[in-house]
């Protein structure tokens, strides 16, 4: 995996800044609010960074899963990448992925969601 760095946004609070180096993961939490900091209770390894960008996108298992791929402008099934395109926006909460040398809002992000 390449080095990247990002925020978890919780609306438009950083709950979590998350540096990957050499898979090596490395977490500043700026709250212990499980419901909004998904990195709020350590320890944190490239497999949990993985698998929390897999539950911030689509199930690869979905049935209109080509149509949101294309829709995305991708060919292939890669969590990072549907995320990136993304920014892990749920309708179902206010969490979001602020990569680095971005200048998102929630407003930005939130598809119209109050």
């Amino acid at each position: 995996m390449a080095d990247i760095t990002f925020d978890t946004m919780w609306k438009n609070k950083v709950t979590a800044h998350v540096e990957i180096r050499d898979n090596k993961v490395n977490v500043t939490s700026f709250s212990d609010n499980i419901a909004e900091n998904a990195f709020a209770v350590p320890p944190f390894d490239i497999f949990y960074v993985n698998q929390f960008m897999e539950g911030r996108c689509f199930e690869e298992c979905n049935a209109s899963k080509d149509f949101f791929l294309k829709d995305l402008g991708l060919i292939s099934y890669n969590p990072w990448e549907i995320v990136k395109k993304t920014h892990g926006f749920l309708w179902d909460d206010y969490m979001w992925i602020r990569f680095e040398g971005e200048n998102l809002t929630w407003e930005d992000v939130n598809l119209g969601k109050l």
